[in-house]
């Protein structure tokens, strides 16, 4: 996982701020290559490192930096791919919260190799309206925050995202299930048609 996390960082980072930007990142860090590959497994303390070094650069917290990323992995211009895959997880938000515990196991039949950290739901009550989600390394947490909200407005929902006191997980409150327009979606045959 940590390969395709690092590209996602160095596509955060080129797309948002500049190419010039990642490449002395990548220099400073000793990123090989001068960048990630997506299959390839790298040391724990180099995405460390790069993390670190992009959060310092662009003056946001690393927790900061990383909800940030979640969003720009499914709010990116070229994240097509991305998004139809976490849709298919569910027609409304609510429905792609309840089956998120299935994701890492599809991500896995996408993108073979790929090991993502189980995902636990716990919900609250009332149903329907809370959920708390549970990823199986906490490290992952300000990254999922940025990819809920971001689902949250791929659907139209009005949704609080928000990691728990401990930092542990994260704490989901539906607030308005169709708040506003859903990105056009079609399970099958690209992306036309809302979906609700």
């Amino acid at each position: 996982m940590r390969g395709l996390l690092g590209r996602a960082m160095q596509a955060f980072v080129i797309e948002s701020y500049g190419a010039a930007l990642w490449d002395d990142i990548a220099r400073r860090c000793d990123v090989p290559g001068g960048g990630f590959e997506i299959l390839l497994s790298y040391p724990p303390d180099l995405l460390d490192r790069v993390e670190d070094e992009v959060a310092r650069r662009i003056d946001r917290t690393r927790a900061e930096m990383l909800e940030d990323l979640g969003v720009h992995i499914v709010a990116r211009p070229h994240g097509d791919a991305v998004r139809r895959l976490l849709r298919f997880s569910g027609a409304r938000f609510g429905d792609f919260i309840e089956n998120l515990p299935d994701l890492p196991e599809r991500l896995r039949l996408a993108v073979p190799g790929l090991d993502l950290p189980p995902l636990d739901l716990a919900a609250v009550a009332p149903p329907g309206a809370g959920w708390i989600v549970t990823p199986g390394d906490p490290r992952i947490v300000p990254l999922l925050v940025g990819v809920l909200r971001a689902m949250a407005d791929e659907h139209g929902t009005l949704a609080l995202v928000e990691a728990t006191r401990d930092r542990r997980g994260i704490d989901v409150s539906l607030l308005c299930a169709e708040h506003g327009a859903a990105r056009d979606f079609a399970l099958g045959g690209g992306l036309r048609g809302a979906a609700r």
